[in-house]
Protein backbone atom coordinates (compact mmCIF):
# COMPACT_ATOMS: atom_id res chain seq x y z
CA UNK A 1 0.00 0.00 0.00
CA UNK A 2 2.49 2.27 0.91
CA UNK A 3 5.15 1.33 -1.87
CA UNK A 4 2.06 2.09 -4.26
CA UNK A 5 1.77 5.55 -2.84
CA UNK A 6 5.07 6.42 -2.86
CA UNK A 7 5.42 5.55 -6.28
CA UNK A 8 2.29 7.48 -7.54
CA UNK A 9 3.67 10.33 -5.47
CA UNK A 10 7.02 10.16 -6.81
CA UNK A 11 6.07 10.06 -10.35
CA UNK A 12 3.88 13.10 -9.80
CA UNK A 13 6.84 14.89 -8.42
CA UNK A 14 8.79 13.99 -11.49
CA UNK A 15 6.08 15.41 -13.66
CA UNK A 16 5.21 18.52 -11.42
CA UNK A 17 7.87 19.56 -9.12
CA UNK A 18 7.19 20.83 -5.65
CA UNK A 19 8.43 20.78 -2.01
CA UNK A 20 5.04 19.31 -0.67
CA UNK A 21 4.98 16.29 -3.32
CA UNK A 22 9.19 15.88 -2.78
CA UNK A 23 8.46 15.59 1.49
CA UNK A 24 5.31 13.34 1.25
CA UNK A 25 7.33 10.93 -1.46
CA UNK A 26 9.93 10.64 0.58
CA UNK A 27 7.74 10.53 4.07
CA UNK A 28 5.28 7.77 2.10
CA UNK A 29 8.72 5.68 0.66
CA UNK A 30 10.36 5.72 4.15
CA UNK A 31 7.20 4.37 5.53
CA UNK A 32 6.93 1.56 3.10
CA UNK A 33 10.29 0.78 3.74
CA UNK A 34 9.61 0.47 7.28
CA UNK A 35 6.70 -1.25 6.61
CA UNK A 36 8.09 -3.97 4.26
CA UNK A 37 6.99 -2.72 0.77
CA UNK A 38 10.65 -2.77 0.04
CA UNK A 39 10.80 -2.59 -3.73
CA UNK A 40 7.91 0.14 -5.05
CA UNK A 41 9.71 2.22 -2.01
CA UNK A 42 12.89 1.86 -3.15
CA UNK A 43 12.07 2.81 -6.76
CA UNK A 44 9.95 5.50 -5.92
CA UNK A 45 13.22 6.76 -3.51
CA UNK A 46 15.30 6.11 -6.84
CA UNK A 47 12.64 8.59 -8.70
CA UNK A 48 12.76 11.40 -6.17
CA UNK A 49 16.35 11.26 -6.15
CA UNK A 50 16.40 11.41 -9.90
CA UNK A 51 14.61 14.44 -9.92
CA UNK A 52 16.73 16.13 -7.26
CA UNK A 53 19.77 15.33 -9.18
CA UNK A 54 18.38 16.62 -12.46
CA UNK A 55 17.50 20.34 -10.81
CA UNK A 56 20.54 20.10 -9.44
CA UNK A 57 22.62 19.47 -12.69
CA UNK A 58 20.28 22.23 -14.35
CA UNK A 59 20.99 25.08 -11.42
CA UNK A 60 24.41 24.01 -11.90
CA UNK A 61 24.39 24.99 -15.31
CA UNK A 62 22.91 28.37 -14.85
CA UNK A 63 25.31 29.40 -12.28
CA UNK A 64 28.36 28.26 -14.87
CA UNK A 65 26.71 30.29 -17.58
CA UNK A 66 26.92 33.76 -15.12
CA UNK A 67 30.42 33.72 -14.41
CA UNK A 68 32.87 33.35 -15.79
CA UNK A 69 34.90 29.44 -15.56
CA UNK A 70 37.73 29.56 -12.87
CA UNK A 71 40.75 27.40 -13.15
CA UNK A 72 40.74 24.47 -11.32
CA UNK A 73 42.45 23.96 -7.84
CA UNK A 74 43.62 20.30 -8.51
CA UNK A 75 45.32 21.32 -12.27
CA UNK A 76 46.85 24.21 -9.95
CA UNK A 77 48.27 21.69 -7.68
CA UNK A 78 49.00 18.94 -10.29
CA UNK A 79 51.43 21.51 -12.04
CA UNK A 80 52.91 22.75 -9.25
CA UNK A 81 54.09 18.39 -8.62
CA UNK A 82 55.35 18.32 -12.20
CA UNK A 83 57.42 21.50 -11.84
CA UNK A 84 58.24 20.01 -8.45
CA UNK A 85 59.46 16.74 -10.09
CA UNK A 86 61.31 18.64 -12.81
CA UNK A 87 63.44 20.59 -10.17
CA UNK A 88 63.82 17.76 -8.55
CA UNK A 89 65.39 15.20 -11.42
CA UNK A 90 67.11 18.79 -12.52
CA UNK A 91 69.68 18.27 -9.53
CA UNK A 92 69.91 14.72 -9.27
CA UNK A 93 71.27 14.77 -12.33
CA UNK A 94 73.62 18.03 -11.61
CA UNK A 95 74.86 15.99 -8.73
CA UNK A 96 75.12 12.66 -11.13
CA UNK A 97 77.38 15.02 -13.46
Amino acid sequence: MFGVAALVIATLNLLRPSLVLLAAGLAVACLGVVLYNIVLSSLAIGLLLLKLRASANLSQTEGNRRRAPRKSTALAVRHGFIEQNVRHRQRQDQRAA
